[in-house]
């Protein structure tokens, strides 16, 4: 799924990993079978995949809060009730939710994008020089408040940084 409207009419983009306004849910029905499936000595690509066999999406409009549920290939939309229902699927974690960095230099062009709980960020059209210092500054401004989970800094197909908090 790409793009869709919410009923306000706001856009709701699903271009992205890590987003704050978005969840994958399981029917407690299924719980259980899902848990038989899942096994500590499977590859982590294995265990992924029997989870997206499980999992539906919901996501929360911005702009309304409205809960919009992906299920059976149906759409369906629910208003909260009370106000400040604003963030009802972002993580458990809060603001200590830890997320990523990337940076990539290719074609003589650079981005950096950067996703975490606290702030989010995207440049392009950086120099290799302006990509590479913008890249360190935010690695050690999010690692040094524990909020990232895993960085990657890539240089003409090359990985010239890598870090993620499962190789400490």
């Amino acid at each position: 799924m790409a793009k869709f409207d919410c009923l306000c009419g706001y856009t709701i983009s699903d271009s992205a990993d890590y987003m704050s306004n978005m969840a994958h849910y399981i029917a407690d029905q299924d719980y259980w079978d899902l848990l038989d499936t899942l096994e500590p000595a499977q590859a982590w690509e294995k265990n992924a995949h029997c989870l997206s066999e499980y999992c539906r999406e919901i996501y929360q409009c911005p702009q309304c809060n409205n809960l919009i549920f992906f299920a059976k290939g149906k759409r369906s939309d629910f208003s909260p009730l009370s106000h400040n229902t604003g963030s009802l699927l972002s993580s458990r974690l809060g603001t200590q939710w830890k997320g990523m960095l990337r940076g990539h230099y290719r074609n003589n062009s650079g981005e950096v994008f950067w996703q975490t709980n606290l702030e989010s960020g995207f440049k392009q059209d950086l120099t290799q020089a302006e990509l590479e210092a913008l890249y360190y500054r935010k690695f050690e401004q999010l690692n040094s408040q524990h909020i990232l989970r895993d960085a990657f800094l890539d240089i003409n197909g090359e990985t010239v940084h890598q870090f993620s908090i499962n190789n400490r």
